[in-house]
């Protein structure tokens, strides 16, 4: 600045000079003087005012980056450690992904399920899922990874955002066995419900479907008998090592009313078997244990054959 001062005193100067009166001899080189004088002063306030306008919009504007082409992230895979998960129980779940322009530790990752329900625990591109207790068993949940990446293209702020499911199988095995059991044992006792439709959650692979199936139809054919209702309550349910199969103690009741009038309770356990199959628990065979039978013979010898072949 002050060597603008110094050019504008300058200036001002030659002005004076120029606007002083000529002596004699001298008007010619008066008025180039005078006429130098003003073009100075033009020049120099244009530099005052070029220096004016680039401190007041501070200082030289930077050129805008030109736009970008930026590929979104790759999901890959996206898998879980275990085929099936058990209520209460956890999963390892893990998304493979790559990206061209951006590591992938830098990249954000959401983790959701549907129905939404469970629990995520962890961060980044593995995580852990804690399945729920108390959804319906058997069921499915669909297991979901959105994973976004964000950049600058010329001035813009940018996303790209992908995202993948991955279905897991779900059970709660102890409440879907005891379901099956009490269900199969109620209808035992229901005589509107088909033979056919009893045996309904048993296995195709256990020989105790056809035998139960041969059991409940000869139990409808007898004559002098028949069971009114049944009830039951799960007692123990026993897995074994590998969760594939479990043995069943139902504490159950059933009451038979005869032709002439007389009701009887018949009083026992109900033992049996379940396998897990395409992830889902059926029944296996089934048999009963009768704890008061003896009481009943010794009272009334007559039924002996009804309870040898009234109960499952």
């Amino acid at each position: 600045m002050t060597r603008w001062r110094n050019a504008r005193s300058k200036a001002r100067a030659y002005v004076r000079l120029a606007d002083a009166r000529p002596k004699a001899g001298a008007y010619v080189r008066l008025a180039d003087a005078r006429s130098q004088a003003r073009a100075y002063v033009r020049v120099v306030w244009l530099a005052v005012f070029s220096l004016a306008a680039g401190c007041s919009s501070g200082g030289v504007t930077e050129p805008t980056p030109p736009p970008v082409t930026n590929s979104p992230p790759a999901i890959t895979l996206l898998v879980t450690n275990q085929d099936h998960v058990e209520a209460g129980a956890e999963v390892d779940v893990t998304a493979t992904v790559t990206d061209a322009e951006t590591p992938v530790d830098q990249l954000q990752f959401a983790w959701s399920a549907t129905p939404a329900n469970g629990t995520f625990t962890g961060t980044g591109a593995k995580v852990r899922w804690r399945a729920p207790a108390g959804a319906t068993s058997p069921s499915q949940f669909t297991l979901k990874v959105t994973v976004t990446e964000t950049y600058k293209s010329g001035s813009l702020q940018k996303e790209n955002v992908v995202s993948t499911t991955e279905k897991i199988n779900y059970n709660d095995s102890p409440v879907e066995i005891g379901a099956v059991t009490q269900l199969f044992l109620t209808d035992f006792g229901t005589y509107s419900v088909t033979p056919e439709m009893c045996v309904r959650n048993f296995s195709d692979s256990c020989r105790g479907k056809a035998d139960e199936l041969g059991d409940i139809t000869a139990n409808r054919a007898r004559d002098g008998v028949k069971i009114m209702d049944a009830t039951s309550t799960i007692g123990s349910i026993v897995f074994n090592a590998s969760h594939t199969s479990a043995d069943v103690v139902a504490p159950c009741t059933f009451r038979d009313r005869y032709n002439d009038g007389r009701v009887v309770s018949v009083v026992g356990n109900c033992l049996l078997g379940a396998v897990y199959e395409n992830y889902k628990w059926l029944l296996c065979y089934s048999n009963f244990q009768c704890l008061n039978c003896n009481q009943l013979l010794a009272a009334q010898p007559g039924i002996a054959k009804a309870l040898t072949h009234a109960h499952p």
